[in-house]
């Protein structure tokens, strides 16, 4: 069976560019493990949740990914810088403009962000349907 995509490739319209860390190496340093370049759905709303010692933490940003951005790892640790981005694009190849298109380039790129949460969301067979990144300054 065919599963709808609960994040389509057309509203995925900021490039982000997402660096995975591993374990440290023998320098003491975090070994990079993997990187990711693509587009995705960027919500720059900020929200508040609470982990598992009852710390408040403050979520600046949550991107939605179509698929598994990470197939290989489970629950990475890992840094995600927004791009310079492109005009918006339709399906068809035109471009539009957006009245705060402005607002979303001065405010968040080039600002390294740290990965807070990776959430794999699930088709009902097993497979993944989209990637949610949370991530805090």
């Amino acid at each position: 069976m065919r599963y709808p995509k609960l994040v389509p490739p057309r509203l995925c319209n900021a490039n982000v560019h997402i660096v995975f860390f591993g374990g440290l190496n023998m320098e003491g340093v975090e070994e990079r493990i993997g990187e990711y370049s693509g587009k995705c759905n960027l919500s720059l709303k900020t929200r508040h949740t609470v982990t598992e010692d009852k710390r408040i933490i403050t979520l600046e940003a949550v991107a939605l990914f179509d698929g598994d951005i990470v197939p290989y790892l489970s629950n990475p640790a890992g840094e995600m810088s927004v791009k310079e981005n492109s005009p918006l694009e339709c399906e068809d190849g035109a471009c539009l403009e957006t009245e705060n298109r402005d607002i979303f380039s001065a405010c968040s790129l080039g600002k390294p962000y740290r990965i807070f949460r990776i959430a794999k969301e699930r088709n009902p067979d097993g497979t993944v349907n989209f990637t949610r990144v949370e991530v805090t300054k």
